[in-house]
Order: C-alpha cells, then structure tokens, then sequence
C-alpha cells in the first residue's frame, strides 16, 4: 500500500473512533430505564392507565437520560436540582407515574432522600410502577409498592401521600452514583439528603507518644537482658 494512503487511512481510522467516543448520540448514558409496559391495577381509582404513553416514548431520544421524568441531582455542595429529561412529565397512558433518576455529584454517600409534593399523592402507589410483578425488583427485596426500582424503598409516607422517604438499600455513593425509583406523580424536592456519617478511624500515635513507647520498650528489654546476666 502506499505510504501517503495508509498515512490518510490511518488518520482517518482514529478522527472516526475519536467521533464516535465523543458522540453524545451514539453513546448517551441514561440513569433511568424505559418502564415496561403494564397493566394498571386501578386500585386507587385516580389513574386509569393501561401502559406506556405515546408521548413519552416520543421523546425518548438518544440524548441523555431522556427516559427520567425527572432527573435529581445533587451537586457538588450538596443542593439539590431537579430537570425533566422527558417533556411528557410522566410514562402512563394515565397522564401519570414518573420514574425518576438520581446522580450523586456530592462528596457524601446518600442514604435517603426526602419528597414531597404540594398537589399530588406522590406516594399513592396504585400498581403500575416500574417493577414487573411480583412488585419488587429482582435484588430489591426491601420494596412492596413495585415502584422502587432496584434498590429503593419507601418509609415515613403522609396519610395523603404527599410525603415520605426515599431510601436506598445500597447507600448511594460519593461522586457519581446514581439509582432510579418511580412515584405516582411529580414532586419537588424539598429537604437536603441525608448522609452516612462517616465510619470512625482508629487514632494515630502523635510522634511524641511513639518516642515514649520506644523508649520504654528498649527499657524493658535491658532489664531483661540484666536479669539474665546475673
């Protein structure tokens, strides 16, 4: 082969790799999975969905994380923000049900999150969550509702499901960890996050402590050495 046109191929070859490596379009991470498709339970009445919405897997995309509803990040210093990925606000046919996706950006493993909503039951759960039957995700043994994803669960909900906790079976790690959950409704992220005190460390020797203990040592093995001599 020509030199020139292996030059040019080779070129070529690692511009095509380079692009593809740094196509978001190609190579878009998502937190959040689709939701399956399923049969809404009705057992609350206030829903009536029976499986995914147009409108919602119209906006699924190759851009990142356009399967979350909403997507919660918490930054850096700890504040927490929230977007919506997905324009449709929702993945039943219902007009309701969010699945919902969390990144970790922080220096502090999270334990838990708490929600809340002013208008809506967030935690009405009403049996069409993201989870298939029955209810809780393969690995997730700690949620019933079919609404927590792999590896999360629900504590302290409000008699009107405005409120409750988010916890996370694994604690979500520092700098970039992420799960995903579904809710009932839209929500606004309200309190900070709640962090896992870090595990206390055995005290280290202060050097002058360390002299002390030397010298003690070598003490003691010279009264032996003595004892033994006599």
């Amino acid at each position: 082969m020509n030199r020139r046109i292996f030059k040019y191929s080779l070129c070529m070859a690692i511009l095509t790799l380079v692009a593809l490596v740094a196509s978001p379009a190609l190579y878009a991470a998502s937190v959040c999975p689709t939701p399956v498709s399923l049969t809404n339970s009705g057992a609350d009445g206030n829903s009536n969905g029976f499986g995914l919405a147009t409108s919602y897997l119209n906006d699924i995309t190759s851009a990142a994380n356009s399967s979350c509803n909403v997507l919660i990040t918490i930054a850096a210093n700890g504040s927490i923000s929230t977007s919506n990925p997905n324009g449709a606000g929702f993945y039943d046919t219902g007009d309701d049900d969010n699945v919902v996706g969390v990144i970790n950006n922080s220096s502090t493993t999270i334990t838990s999150l708490n929600l809340s909503s002013s208008t809506f039951d967030i935690f009405g759960f009403d049996g069409d969550g993201i989870d298939t039957s029955p209810y809780n995700a393969p690995g997730n043994s700690m949620d019933s509702t079919g609404y927590g994803g792999p590896d999360s669960f629900f504590t302290n909900i409000s008699p009107d499901s405005t409120t409750g906790i988010v916890n996370f079976v694994t604690p979500l790690a520092a700098n970039g960890g992420m799960t995903y959950f579904s809710l009932e409704e839209s929500f606004d992220a309200t309190n900070p996050p709640t962090p896992v005190p870090p595990a206390p460390t055995a005290a280290t020797p202060e050097p002058g402590s360390l002299v002390l203990l030397g010298t003690g040592l070598l003490g003691f093995a010279g009264a032996i050495r003595r004892r033994m001599g006599r």
